[in-house]
């Protein structure tokens, strides 16, 4: 806090030589802030970061504050600032994602036949099991192990579907945040973009 840096502040500790601006070390420090920050004023400053999805963003707070606040937890361990948190949270609060072409070269199109088949099969066994991390986790890795594969195998190319991005929170998280009918369309999206690969 403000009163901190005062008390803790002392001319004894300040060096002869120039001062060295580091945004590295400066993005760090606004990450400490923010995830020291209540999770009413966390919220509100991202929902101003929201954009055109602000209403949307509004809309799930009051409806969900449960959901809301729980994913805001989840994302604010990889931000930095409250717009990097709005950017994570867009994935979640939009109907559908934009996918990084990168992301796609790397996870989809190497191999479009086998992945469009494993998410295929995937959105199968998500449409009936349990929406939690554990019951969606299990279902995953059967598959993995039937088909023989790697979990990797499909949890790659199904980060891309869901998010967009090669990177994310755990995807299990992501999937339960999403919710059933949000992240089988992303997936069911997915597997027809790889029949036209």
């Amino acid at each position: 806090s403000r009163e901190e840096l005062v008390d803790r502040f002392s001319l004894d500790r300040v060096l002869r030589k120039s001062a060295v601006f580091d945004s590295n070390r400066l993005a760090w420090l606004s990450g400490q802030h923010l995830s020291r920050l209540p999770p009413e004023a966390a919220a509100e400053r991202v929902l101003a970061e929201l954009g055109p999805l602000r209403a949307e963003g509004q809309r799930r707070l009051q409806e969900d504050p449960a959901w809301w606040f729980g994913l805001l937890d989840l994302l604010k361990a990889r931000a930095r600032t409250p717009s990097d948190i709005a950017r994570y949270m867009r994935v979640f609060l939009a109907p559908d994602v934009e996918v990084d072409p990168a992301a796609a070269r790397r996870h989809w199109e190497k191999d479009p036949a086998a992945t469009r088949d494993l998410l295929a099969r995937l959105v199968e066994r998500l449409r009936a099991v349990e929406w939690e991390e554990a019951a969606l986790e299990a279902a995953l890795r059967a598959l993995a192990a039937e088909r023989g594969v790697g979990a990797g195998r499909i949890i790659h190319p199904l980060r891309v579907a869901l998010t967009g991005e090669s990177v994310s929170p755990g995807i299990f998280e992501v999937l339960r945040f999403l919710g059933r009918e949000l992240s089988c369309a992303r997936i069911e999206a997915a597997v027809a973009r790889l029949e036209a690969i």
